[in-house]
């Protein structure tokens, strides 16, 4: 009997598609902490900002005050979604070390009428993963959202003056140590943040200010762009905070603040520390009060502006030059 040849049907080998597995930034945090006292169960997103993610950690087990939360910020050089920026990790290094300067200082918390002034405390700097702990303030927002929201026009107009007469006192304080009281090491700290990333960040505002200027088409305005981030201009006899917005300063239990109750608020995000001319953090905070009337209708952003003022020591003529034409400059960069 012939029987015909059979052809057996070969089956092409499945074909395994393999996903690449993306880095999990949530369980890096995690595992980072795992060997300290700070270990988390779990952390949430905060906060985002140039190179740099910042956390509340929930803790495994609550430190010796009793807290159950920390605040884990984590920062990068560079991100692959922006490979134009980079943006000096010497930043990390100042911050953890200014904090613990102010740590022992007058600055470190500053009362005026019903309303406290202070720094968060650091309590641990891990160098090789570039991350930094420190205390968490519970029930709070930032500034700026308390003033944008609408939340801050149910204060009377006296409550805002003591806001800003705060703000004023406790950067008077801070100046005037940071002129005569730091030492060697920590000013040596602080300049090396001033070569590194304050010049990144100043590099990445000139450019800005040069692209606007050459849609303007104004040499006034490329003169003082110019001007404005040389070396000669103002003085580097002051550590500033680089960064003294109404989005760096937390208020605690907003709702409460009124003539009855204490407030706290918190000066944070000190990446931006360097050597410069005093009158750099006036105009960085006027400039953000003021913007809060025109773009978000605060009224109560002039009334903080005049306690502000008030509170911080006299400028002389060139010092009240050199804010107004720094408090111009901000508004320029208003939208990054």
């Amino acid at each position: 009997m012939h029987t015909a040849d059979t052809v057996e049907a070969v089956k092409a080998p499945a074909i395994q598609v393999v996903e690449e597995r993306k880095p999990d930034p949530d369980r890096a945090i995690l595992e980072s902490l795992r060997h300290t006292v700070y270990a988390c169960s779990s952390v949430q997103r905060i906060h985002g900002g140039f190179l740099n993610a910042t956390y509340r950690g929930s803790l495994i087990k609550p430190l010796q005050n009793g807290m159950r939360t920390v605040i884990i910020k984590h920062s990068e050089e560079k991100d692959s979604k922006a490979p134009q920026l980079t943006l000096s990790l010497t930043r990390c290094l100042t911050e953890q070390a200014i904090l613990r300067g102010l740590g022992s200082t007058p600055s470190q918390q500053v009362q005026h009428k019903q309303i406290t002034i202070q720094v968060p405390q650091l309590y641990q700097y891990l160098p090789d993963e570039h991350t930094q702990i420190f205390e968490d303030f519970s029930k709070n927002g930032t500034l700026h959202e308390f003033l944008t929201v609408g939340a801050g026009e149910r204060i009377i107009a006296s409550t805002a003056v003591a806001l800003g007469e705060a703000l004023g006192s406790w950067l008077s304080r801070f100046h005037a140590w940071s002129k005569t009281q730091v030492d060697t090491d920590l000013w040596s700290t602080v300049e090396q943040n001033s070569n590194g990333f304050d010049k990144n960040l100043r590099d990445f505002r000139i450019n800005k200010l040069l692209a606007i200027q050459a849609q303007c088409k104004s040499e006034q305005l490329g003169h003082y762009a110019a001007l404005m981030h040389s070396r000669e201009f103002g003085r580097k006899d002051t550590i500033v905070h680089g960064d003294f917005s109404t989005r760096n300063i937390l208020i605690q239990n907003p709702s409460s603040i009124d003539k009855e109750k204490n407030t706290s608020l918190a000066v944070i995000d000190w990446e931006a520390c360097c050597l410069g001319d005093y009158t750099r953090d006036l105009a960085e905070i006027v400039a953000d009060l003021y913007m809060q009337t025109i773009l978000y209708g605060s009224q109560i952003a002039h009334s903080l502006i005049q306690g502000f003022i008030s509170a911080y020591p006299p400028l002389d003529e060139e010092a009240a030059y050199r804010t107004v034409a720094q408090i111009g400059e901000n508004f320029f960069y208003w939208n990054t």
